[in-house]
């Protein structure tokens, strides 16, 4: 990487951290080469480029798209991702006896791209129950029999795929 690049890197964290507004001019050639013959053609802008910080870059040349004012000018903005909301869930009644309910406490909507899975396991770690499930289901309240499980302590782990979202340690009494 050049100094040019690492000093600019470092002025675009800068500006980053300090949540200040940026303005810079960046300058660019370009280099054709074709069999036989080079070239080289230096971009002629007619306002500089800026980029500008708020939250978001844009950058634009100034230039209209196509070399046509009717195009308006090219710009890039760039698409901020909405927040990720964490998918929470909650375990009732706990201590259990006859079915456990797990429920999700914010309502998603289902894509139906991710794939839900509930592991209950014993303090050892093994597996004593699993089923599927889907975020419709999660919303709802997903309920899961476990009349048939040993009195005693578990882990009920809820997983997006393969990702673990969350783990609950439940008491099934009589």
């Amino acid at each position: 990487m050049s100094q040019t690049s690492k000093r600019t890197l470092v002025v675009l964290f800068a500006c980053l951290l300090l949540n200040s507004p940026l303005v810079a001019q960046i300058m660019s050639s370009f280099h054709f080469g074709f069999i036989g013959s080079t070239g080289d053609t230096s971009v002629k802008l007619s306002e500089p480029v800026i980029i500008q910080y708020s939250k978001c870059f844009e950058i634009t040349n100034g230039v209209p798209k196509f070399l046509s004012p009717k195009f308006g000018p090219f710009a890039i903005a760039c698409n901020e991702a909405p927040p990720k909301i964490e998918l929470q869930v909650y375990a009732y009644p706990n201590p259990v006896i006859n079915q456990l309910t797990i429920r999700s406490l914010v309502n998603f909507p289902d894509r139906g791209q991710v794939k839900y899975s509930v592991i209950i396991t014993d303090l050892m770690g093994n597996p004593v129950k699993q089923a599927r499930t889907n975020i419709a289901s999660l919303n709802q309240g997903f309920t899961i029999p476990v009349v048939e499980l040993p009195l005693g302590y578990f882990i009920v782990t809820v997983y997006a795929d393969k990702e673990k979202v969350q783990s609950f340690k439940i008491l099934k009494a009589v």
